[in-house]
C-alpha cells in the first residue's frame, strides 16, 4: 500500500512540475487526443553527459517535445553513484525525483538529500551540481521551457 502511494504522489508531483510546460507548449484543440505512454513505449538515449566518475552516462527519453530542440518533459536514468560536474543550464527546469536518492546543489550550498517523491527547481545560469548518492540508478521526470543543455563551470579559476 504504501509502495503505490508514494507512487502516486511521485506522479502527481511530476504532473505539477510539467505543467506549465504541457500548457505553454500543447494548448488543447478541438478533436485532439489524449496522449498515454506506457513505461515499457520509452526509448531511451544516451545523453553524453557524464560525470567526474566512471558510473556510466545519463540517459533521456521523451515523455513530451525534444530536449534537444526545445519545450520538453524527459524521464531522465542517471546511474547509481554518479557524481555530476558543476555545471549550468540556460533554461530553468523543475525535476521529480521518481526512484533513487538524488542530491543537487549551487555551489557553496550544503547537500540536501533528496529521496523518491522529492522536487527541486534549478534556475537556468547557477553553477551547482546533481548527484544519485543511492545504489541504484536515479529516475527523474524533468519539465523545462527551454533546450536542455549541460554547460561545465570551470572551478580551478
Amino acid at each position: 500500500m504504501f509502495h503505490k502511494t508514494l507512487t502516486l504522489l511521485t506522479f502527481i508531483a511530476a504532473l505539477a512540475c510539467s505543467g506549465a510546460a504541457f500548457a505553454q507548449t500543447a494548448p488543447a484543440k478541438p478533436g485532439s487526443e489524449n496522449i498515454s505512454t506506457p513505461v515499457t513505449d520509452l526509448t531511451f538515449f544516451d545523453t553524453g553527459i557524464n560525470g567526474v566518475t566512471d558510473a556510466g552516462s545519463i540517459l533521456g527519453a521523451s515523455a513530451f517535445g525534444d530536449m534537444t530542440k526545445g519545450e520538453h518533459s524527459t524521464w531522465i536514468r542517471m546511474p547509481a553513484r554518479f557524481n555530476g560536474a558543476v555545471h549550468t543550464h540556460t533554461y530553468d527546469f523543475w525535476v521529480a525525483v521518481v526512484s533513487g536518492v538524488a542530491v543537487n546543489t549551487g555551489v557553496g550550498g550544503e547537500d540536501v538529500t533528496l529521496p523518491a517523491g522529492s522536487f527541486w527547481f534549478q534556475p537556468g545560469g547557477k553553477p551547482h551540481y546533481t548527484n544519485c548518492i543511492s545504489t541504484v540508478e536515479c529516475v527523474y521526470f524533468v519539465s523545462q521551457n527551454g533546450t536542455f543543455d549541460y554547460n561545465v563551470v570551470d572551478t580551478k579559476k
